[in-house]
């Protein structure tokens, strides 16, 4: 019967022989059966994550048993459990069990699952940092449980970036804390801070003759500052690696000198400059006319090759000019037949060259 109140039970046992008779009794009260149940703050978290656990079961009063699915147990109505997760790569799901025990002895059961996600592991790494150089930022995290979704980097010179592996230039050299932040799919977050060495390039500067003959020898005196190493194009198809060395050109032409100095930490700058290899004059001119009865006008066409030339004329009776444009010369009359002898002598850094034509005046009858 599931009435309420006191029940004697007998049982009798017959055989040939004789018969037996046990006789006891069994109470039944009104006792309900307990329901579990209970809450949780969080039923997901990052990486190593406190929760709450609030015992709901009716009715109230039980006595509790929760395990934790992670081998710990309680015995707390309403404890606080750390569920840990040192992983980076994966999630960690546990199974927390709570057995709630009425005073007579009836239970019940209720299991509720908490996931703690792998949390990212945030790493980078850099190339050499060189002032004015862009330096490269390689993303090296862990993902956690979920792939990597948000990078964020502060670059410590009021610059940021949101790429996964970013470039960035340092216009000044000094150490820079560099942070990045890394989230992944389950928005679980890590960050990282590392010291950047930006690198002082060297501070370049050679003079040299800008205007030079060919065959020359051009001594490039260098006043560069910290750098180890030299490479020097001169243009001409020729190089060189000493500090301060010394170019010959064969040709007449432009030419430009690039120079490239490396530091000990592997920074480095260049520096082109232009030359002008020039020839030596080479003098020339024709006179309008060469013979001919005075007064004779003489104009002469100059027609040398030079560059960065001085030019003397002397037009053989007393007046002389200087400059590439001649003077217009009259020649008088004589009382015999004369020969003037014009000369031209045209100068630069490589060379002086003389050109010398008559003009013939005759008297006129």
């Amino acid at each position: 019967s599931d009435s309420v109140g006191t029940y004697i039970i007998s049982l009798t046992v017959t055989n040939r022989c004789s018969d037996s008779t046990f006789i006891d009794t069994i109470t039944i009260v009104n006792n309900p059966v307990p329901t579990a149940n209970f809450s949780m703050s969080d039923t997901t978290g990052c990486g190593d994550t406190q929760i709450s656990l609030r015992d709901a079961s009716i009715p109230s009063g039980l006595s509790s048993r929760w395990d934790f699915g992670d081998g710990d147990t309680s015995i707390q109505t309403n404890p606080t459990h750390v569920f840990g997760n040192s992983s980076n790569t994966q999630d960690s799901t546990y199974n927390i069990r709570l057995i709630v025990t009425a005073g007579s002895g009836c239970s019940d059961t209720m299991v509720k699952s908490f996931t703690s996600f792998g949390k990212p592991f945030a790493n980078f790494g850099a190339n050499e940092a060189c002032e004015y150089k862009s330096t490269i930022f390689t993303d090296s995290s862990l993902a956690g449980g979920a792939a990597l979704s948000k990078w964020r980097w502060d670059f410590d010179d009021t610059f940021s970036d949101t790429v996964q592996n970013p470039t960035h230039t340092y216009n000044q050299d000094g150490t820079y804390n560099v942070k990045l932040i890394v989230t992944n799919g389950h928005g679980c977050i890590d960050s990282i801070t590392k010291p950047i060495l930006s690198y002082p390039i060297p501070l370049l500067n050679f003079s040299y003759d800008t205007i030079v003959c060919e065959k020359d020898s051009v001594f490039m005196n260098n006043t560069t500052t910290g750098a180890m190493q030299y490479d020097w194009d001169f243009g001409n198809g020729n190089s060189d690696s000493r500090k301060s060395p010394n170019a010959y050109y064969d040709t007449v032409g432009f030419y430009t000198i690039r120079h490239i100095a490396t530091s000990d930490f592997g920074c480095y700058d260049s520096l082109s400059k232009s030359i002008q290899v020039i020839g030596p004059p080479q003098a020339s001119f024709i006179p309008s006319v060469d013979d001919g009865c005075a007064p004779l006008t003489v104009n002469f066409s100059n027609n040398s090759t030079a560059e960065y030339s001085e030019y003397k004329w002397d037009y053989g009776q007393g007046d002389v000019s200087v400059g590439p444009i001649a003077d217009s010369i009259v020649y008088q009359q004589g009382r015999y037949d004369t020969t003037y002898y014009v000369r031209l002598v045209i100068s630069n850094q490589c060379k002086t060259d003389t050109f010398i034509d008559s003009i013939l005046v005759r008297p006129t009858p």
